[in-house]
């Protein structure tokens, strides 16, 4: 008999940033949540950092910034330098139980924003070779609405949260606030993953 695997930890992230190219641009603020297979929450994490001091913010990402107020407040408060935030972000995930996944909503713009840092301050990669001996995150990630497509056998242009059944929507506002948003992130995944495993069952 096949060794029963342990759980999973599911990380859902959340990033705010100043543009669009990490290294030109900056990240403003990096959060997740952490959730076990069933969809509890196991720990969260939250900081603000400070621009990189060679980057500029994006002029048409600050303009739409200006329209946010209170999340411009809330990123830009209690900035901690990049080399103290990201050190802290591995130590909180490699705390968590069992082998870690990365979530995100779109993983396609966090990733890259994490990684950037990730290598820039740490050495590390998001996903490095598998030669490699560092290794936060098991295979490739899991973009939410990628998930949503396969797990409910939808378009995947009728995947974006506001086009999801009622009961795969998230009850947290999206207030562009980066914890807020990644617990948003985490309701609809774990909502989602109850329903594959309850299928599984069925």
């Amino acid at each position: 008999m096949a060794e029963k695997r342990a759980d999973l930890a599911y990380v859902v992230v959340d990033i705010e940033t100043d543009g669009l190219l990490p290294g030109r641009n900056s990240m403003m603020s990096l959060a997740a949540v952490a959730g076990d297979g069933q969809g509890r929450e196991l720990a969260s994490f939250s900081a603000n950092l400070t621009p990189l001091p060679e980057a500029a913010p994006d002029p048409a990402t600050l303009s739409w910034w200006w329209t946010e107020p209170q999340a411009w407040a809330a990123a830009t408060r209690d900035q901690e330098l990049p080399e103290v935030v990201m050190p802290r972000f591995v130590h909180w995930v490699r705390a968590l139980p069992g082998e870690k996944v990365i979530v995100g909503q779109p993983l396609i713009f966090d990733g890259p924003w994490i990684d950037y840092y990730l290598e820039r301050f740490l050495g590390l990669r998001l996903f490095p070779p598998r030669s490699h001996e560092e290794r936060l995150f098991v295979e490739g990630g899991i973009d939410v609405a990628t998930f949503a497509m396969a797990a409910l056998d939808r378009d995947l242009r009728d995947c974006r949260k506001t086009r999801l059944p009622e009961n795969f929507r998230n009850t947290t506002p999206h207030t562009h606030r980066a914890l807020d948003d990644a617990r948003g992130h985490a309701e609809i995944f774990f909502s989602l993953l109850r329903h594959v495993r309850a299928q599984q069952a069925a």
